[in-house]
């Protein structure tokens, strides 16, 4: 292929933007993020921890409290996400010259060239992400394809702590996208129900 693209994806791009605020609160309480523009009745986002208590993205925050009583609220700050986001792409500068943001949670990187300057496909995403927790403290999973479409929806898919994708021919792109769950497209939501009702469930 004359490209190949690697996607950086940020899972947990709104709580680490707000890692600092989260350590500065007293007895480091559980904490969910909470969206002011939809009134701060939401949760958009939880640690580990918090999720592990039954807590889950859409719920209201009375629910959550329900379930977690010390559960503390932090309002979601676009601002930082984005500085965050931006410093995540500054970084893979180092490691490509072309790269560019794919908002609001992804950034992409042109590597062809750059696979053998670092040792190949794993070494330069171990390295790579190594760097961006040092530097940023951002959770990243990473994808490497032909595509950089292709690439977005793999890193979406990895669990976490699950070796980056690698797909370097585009004929084994369909074979390998085919059993990736439809949410990784991020399709409209109503679309996606249209489909479930068909009974498509993934992209192959």
């Amino acid at each position: 292929p004359r490209e190949l693209w690697l996607a950086i994806h940020l899972p947990a791009l709104m709580l680490d933007s707000l890692r600092d605020a989260a350590r500065a609160l007293p007895g480091q309480p559980p904490v969910a993020i909470v969206d002011l523009e939809r009134n701060g009745k939401v949760v958009r986002a939880c640690d580990e921890a918090v999720h592990a208590a039954g807590v889950r993205e859409g719920m209201s925050i009375n629910a959550a409290l329900a379930l977690l009583p010390g559960l503390h609220t932090l309002a979601r700050d676009a601002r930082r996400e984005r500085q965050l986001l931006e410093a995540v792409a500054q970084r893979g500068l180092r490691f490509s010259p072309r790269v560019s943001l794919e908002p609001p949670d992804g950034v992409l990187l042109e590597v062809r060239g750059s696979l053998r300057l670092f040792g190949g496909a794993r070494q330069l995403c171990a390295r790579l992400q190594q760097e961006l927790f040092d530097v940023t403290g951002a959770t990243a999973r990473f994808a490497i394809t032909p595509v950089p479409l292709a690439s977005l929806w793999f890193a979406r898919s990895g669990p976490p702590g699950a070796r980056p994708a690698f797909v370097r021919n585009r004929e084994e792109l369909a074979g390998r996208l085919a059993p990736l769950p439809l949410d990784c497209a991020r399709w409209p939501e109503r679309t996606v129900e249209t489909l479930g009702t068909m009974g498509v469930r993934t992209v192959g």
